[in-house]
Parts: C-alpha cells; structure tokens; sequence
C-alpha cells in the first residue's frame, strides 16, 4: 500500500523566500525513522525521479554560497542547464545532504517540530509533513 508524505523546502536570504512543496510515496512507510534515514529515503527518491527524467530535483532548487561565488568567479550563474543529460549518482547527493545537514546549511521540521541530530528518532505517519529550510547568508552581512 503507497502512503504519501508532504516535503516543503524553502531557502531563506537576500532574495526573500523561496518555496516549493511536493509529495512523495513511500511503498511500505515504516513509523519510526532516524532523521538519517529519512533524508536518505527522501534524497532516494529525487535522484530515481530525476535520472528517469520524471522532474527536476527539488532539494537543490537553491544554489549555496560557495557555488555563487564560484559561478560569479567565471562570470555566469546558472540554475542549470537544461541541455545536458546527466546521471545523478545517489550515494554522491545522499552524502552531500547529510554532510550539508550537519554543516548546518539546512534544518529539518517533521510535523512542526525540529529535529537537530542525524541520529535523532523521528515519528513518520501518513500525512506528515516534512519542512527542509536554507538558511542563505547575506553578502556583507
């Protein structure tokens, strides 16, 4: 039986606020996750949807500090380009979203409550609604 549960990303800087909801099933929901565990699952499931061509990948909507810079550096930023078809290595993004998660480059709200360790137990049920926030730093500031 596929349950759904909602994700809300939104990426807070200079620019405002930038939103983007989806949802995502899940074939056999398991109650109990560690927040590892559900980032992974999460970050499974966009990489399958974008190497099939299904969608964009919507957890790296935003552009961190570091690849603004470097795009500024050789004078132009991209979002993306559209032209190129690339295969996402999943293992690559999953690393990349916990190691940026314990950085602190992003915060984790399951069903409004903050979730602050990798380890930490998280209660999924269906219908859950999980929040990831970008927190982008000011130039200057």
């Amino acid at each position: 039986m596929t349950q759904t549960i909602t994700v809300e990303t939104k990426a807070i800087g200079q620019t405002g606020l930038a939103v983007q909801n989806w949802e995502v099933f899940i074939e056999q929901l398991k109650i109990r996750y560690s927040l590892a565990e559900l980032i992974r699952s999460i970050v499974q499931d966009e990489v399958n949807a974008a190497n099939q061509g299904n969608q964009v990948n919507r957890l790296s909507q935003v552009m961190s500090f570091e690849e603004i810079e470097h795009a500024k550096a050789a004078g132009k930023i991209a979002i993306s380009d559209k032209s190129r078809k690339t295969i996402v290595d999943p293992e690559k993004e999953i690393e990349k979203a916990l190691k940026a998660f314990s950085r602190g480059v992003y915060y984790v709200f399951i069903d409004n409550n903050q979730i602050n360790h990798l380890d930490e137990e998280v209660i999924i049920n269906t219908g859950s609604k999980i929040l990831f926030i970008r927190l982008t730093p000011l130039v200057g500031g």
